[in-house]
């Protein structure tokens, strides 16, 4: 996984490489620095990183849906984990739909005006404003 997301941050990183401080408003713009500060990705084991979710060979999909089915494909009621995680987890507040709104928020970037996902998966606070979906 850590080689995987370390391809990806050949063309996905902010300018000089350098990592911005998370309190940098642009900070969720850099995928590759905030994925793998997510449980999911440090308790998978090496099992999860970028194209866990993402086909680098197709346009990135942009229905909430998609990403949602893959956050249900390791935290389901359904279905065991797959073993690569150390544990199945499911969310208590609502374990079937809606990851996303919560986990994976839109962040407003203000910098270049624009919202970007944070890719820093965990239960958002209001600490950043988020975007309507």
């Amino acid at each position: 996984a850590a080689q995987i997301v370390a391809i990806c941050a050949r063309c996905h990183h902010p300018p000089g490489g350098v990592e911005p401080d998370p309190a940098d408003p642009t900070y969720t713009r850099q995928q590759t620095f905030t994925m793998p500060r997510s449980r999911c990705y440090t308790e998978s084991n090496g099992g999860m990183s970028c194209v866990t979710c993402h086909n680098p060979h197709r346009d990135v999909e942009t229905a909430p849906a998609f990403y949602e089915r893959k956050c249900l494909e390791c935290h389901s009621e359904q279905k065991e984990a797959p073993a690569r995680h150390v544990a199945k987890t499911t969310c208590p507040v609502n374990p079937r739909t809606d990851c996303l709104t919560c986990h994976m928020p839109r962040v407003e970037n203000p910098t270049e005006h624009s919202f970007f996902t944070d890719h820093e998966i965990r239960v958002h606070r209001d600490e950043r404003k988020h975007a309507s979906r």
